[in-house]
């Protein structure tokens, strides 16, 4: 009987240590639309009349990108979300794709350009996020970074010199307020 008292009592114990812990402290993420910058917090950019569109689902996330989120989905996204900002004369997306892990984020970016024909160009370093890269692909600016758990596009409108770096200080925002 002892013996079968000190085996339920170790079989107790461990099973209490195998249980996750929540920290009540720790600050639930925010949701994914809840990341886009609010008006004129990033230069002039204001956001424009459309609403963010998000998505949870892999169809969501098809309907909203044009069937071009086969490399997402193939990594379970957990959330994506696309807005516009404009500032008189240029336009700018904002689309953030949130992951389970940052190994999943990380993965995508380093593997995309082999992936997804789009991303097939020649990229350039850019110094935002954990890595990120720039190109002027000849009909817009097209900014790619990780951070984290999330994967941030910038895509601006037209492709003047100057809003290189419009492109640039706009993802620094955003990478800067992740949680």
């Amino acid at each position: 009987m002892k013996t079968l008292k000190i085996l339920i009592s170790v079989q107790l114990t461990l099973g209490l240590l195998a249980c996750p812990t929540v920290d009540p402290d720790e600050d639930p993420l925010p949701a994914v639309e809840e990341l886009f910058p609010g008006d004129s917090e990033v230069g002039s950019w204001v956001r424009d009349a459309d609403p963010i569109d998000v998505a949870t689902s892999n169809q969501e996330a098809l309907d909203l990108i044009n069937g071009e989120a086969t490399a997402f989905i193939d990594r379970d996204f957990v959330a994506f979300a696309m807005g516009g900002y404009e500032d008189g004369q240029s336009t700018l997306e904002l689309r953030i794709w949130e992951f389970a892990d940052a190994a999943t984020a990380k993965d995508l970016y380093d593997n995309i350009p082999d992936e997804f024909g789009e991303y097939q160009v020649p990229w350039e370093d850019a110094a935002v996020g954990e890595a990120g890269r720039i190109v002027n692909p000849g009909t817009r600016w097209w900014l790619n970074t990780h951070e984290g758990i999330y994967f941030i596009e910038v895509i601006v409108r037209p492709t003047d010199a100057g809003l290189r770096q419009a492109t640039l200080d706009f993802a620094l925002v955003v990478v800067a307020s992740l949680p």
